[in-house]
């Protein structure tokens, strides 16, 4: 009979991705079943991650399990998600619009008709309220001599960059 395997002698190592972490003991490799990986852009989280470290202008949308309502999460903040919730779009960045440019939102937010760009409606569950099936068209920072241009009333105009909410 042959003699048994090492267990790990499938894992092949590969080049750490830092220079020095807890795993590299004397050499900078360790193997690929370790979760330790790059972080996308935006966060630094896993897919299974409690504590979700957001960057500056990113988001995440968390739903809660127990009652199907998804939230939106926008850094920076160091978020802890409960076991009953679940990562389900992100981390994405926020949406920039450069100057003399637009964006086509749909399925906007509905917002308070004196402040079009204030916080969105809530329903009774405290979802956010969409316009289903409607358009929205957000503009970057205009010119002088573009702030008269036909159309621009039905627009808005968005200097700061903005997260999408769920359903957006």
């Amino acid at each position: 009979s042959a003699p048994p395997a090492a267990p790990f002698a499938h894992i092949r190592p590969v080049r750490c991705c830092r220079a020095a972490h807890s795993c590299c003991h004397s050499t900078r490799t360790h193997a690929r079943t370790t979760p330790h990986r790059t972080a996308p852009p935006g966060a630094t989280m896993s897919s299974k991650a409690s504590l979700i470290r957001l960057r500056p202008l990113s988001y995440i949308h968390v739903q809660d399990t127990n009652t199907s309502i998804t939230t939106l999460v926008v850094g920076p903040r160091t978020f802890t998600r409960a076991a009953h919730e679940q990562v389900v779009e992100g981390p994405s960045p926020m949406v920039a619009i450069p100057p003399r440019s637009y964006a086509v939102v749909q399925n906007p937010a509905l917002r308070p008709d004196d402040d079009p760009r204030g916080a969105p409606l809530l329903d009774a569950a405290g979802q956010v309220r969409l316009r289903h099936g409607g358009e929205e068209v957000r503009l970057g920072k205009l010119d002088g001599a573009a702030t008269g241009a036909a159309g621009a009333a039905s627009a808005v105009q968005w200097v700061e960059p903005f997260p999408l909410y769920p359903g957006e």
